[in-house]
């Protein structure tokens, strides 16, 4: 089974990705990663997964990416393909189709509400609806999909126009561990946000509500952890509204267990 995905950054389906793989017992699992990333990588082979790292440079390239995945897919001859993220999914299309490998798709977010065009530049919204028109285009590539919630089913199946029973829901979650045990409720209320650091997680606009609502609880705190391109604009809001020492940007954290 070849499981495709973007990166190997940290991040929620990258952590996903290797709680399935490693479970599997009678299924042999290749995960292959299209660009540059891979800090996970590591963690992949030290738990006996075999890692394909393309490492193509930009945002999208769409044309050496196809290339390079679908001499991947020559050489390992899977059964199945299993596609993870935007850009992974959408070149996996089409090198599944070449190969007349069944493919699963997978929906972790709602791209298509309102919220979201919103929010968009002119420029952007341009650029939006290509990749609308070209997501609806090639779902009759996907043999099934998988989302990780109802809601995000029934958005994605609209704006797709999927049939319903093409989508299976599937909740992600993680384990906890056995030792957390309760501690004394602390003086200062503390919100935690886990995630990584991009316009799309919302942590400008959790910041920005936290600073309102330090004005009524000034005995309060938000502490995010997280890595990624989006921290210099956080630092920038943290800095205008005062709130160095209130807001804590921990950067990315092995066990975050710790903190929960």
């Amino acid at each position: 089974m070849l499981f495709t995905i973007d990166t190997l950054e940290v991040g929620g389906a990258e952590q996903s990705l290797f709680q399935i793989v490693t479970r599997f017992e009678k299924i042999e699992p290749v995960v292959c990663h299209l660009y540059k990333g891979e800090v996970l990588k590591q963690k992949f082979e030290e738990a006996g997964i075999k890692v394909i790292s393309l490492n193509i440079e930009g945002k999208y390239n769409f044309l050496k990416a196809y290339k390079c995945l679908l001499k991947v897919c020559e050489l390992e001859k899977p059964e199945l393909i299993v596609s993870a993220l935007f850009r992974s999914e959408l070149i996996s299309r089409f090198v599944a189709k070449k190969n007349h490998v069944p493919l699963i798709g997978s929906f972790v977010s709602d791209n298509y509400s309102d919220n979201k065009r919103a929010t968009l530049s002119f420029i952007q919204k341009i650029g939006f609806y290509f990749f609308y028109l070209l997501n609806r285009l090639t779902t009759k590539y996907v043999t099934a999909f998988v989302a990780n919630s109802k809601s995000v089913k029934d958005s994605n199946a609209k704006a797709l126009n999927i049939p319903r029973g093409k989508i299976e829901v599937i909740y992600r979650g993680r384990e906890f561990k056995n030792n957390l045990t309760k501690r004394k409720r602390k003086e200062i209320l503390t919100f935690l946000n886990v995630g990584r650091l991009i316009k799309g997680k919302g942590q400008l606009e959790l910041i920005r509500a936290f600073s309102e609502f330090l004005k009524t609880n000034p005995n309060s705190r938000l502490t995010i952890a997280g890595e990624g391109p989006y921290r210099v604009e956080l630092e920038k809001e943290i800095f205008l509204n005062n709130l160095e020492g209130k807001v804590l940007l921990l950067g990315n954290i092995d066990n975050v267990w710790d903190l929960y």
